[in-house]
């Protein structure tokens, strides 16, 4: 199994994906095995290529798509702690309000 992740991936979709071998993920997932979206096609291509399931191979074959990543301030990830401490309530309410109440998360990418 070879999971592509582009997009915010959590729950279910984090669940399946991230365990696996195999992972590829865009520039609009903050995890590892990076990769721009633009690529995608480009490694969907490529694993359609591949004669194999051998798990350093595939893995071999994707190194030319992976790029280095330097999140921007911008992105939530930089906030988790303010986040956590949101999500600490106990009420979907009292969530809501200490979200929409924070005036740090203006012009953030989630």
């Amino acid at each position: 199994m070879v999971a592509l992740l582009n997009g915010i991936t959590m729950g279910g979709g984090a669940g399946v994906s991230i365990p696996g071998m195999l992972r590829v993920v865009t520039d609009k997932t903050v995890c590892s095995n990076f990769a721009c979206s633009h690529k995608l096609a480009l490694i969907e291509e490529q694993l359609g290529k591949l004669d194999t399931d051998d798990p350093s191979v595939i893995e071999t074959s994707f190194e030319k798509y992976s790029d280095l990543v330097y999140l921007d301030n911008i992105i939530v990830i930089h906030r988790i702690e303010i986040l956590d401490k949101c999500f600490s309530h106990d009420t979907v309410e009292e969530i809501i309000d200490a979200l929409e109440t924070r005036t740090d998360f203006h012009g953030m990418q989630f």
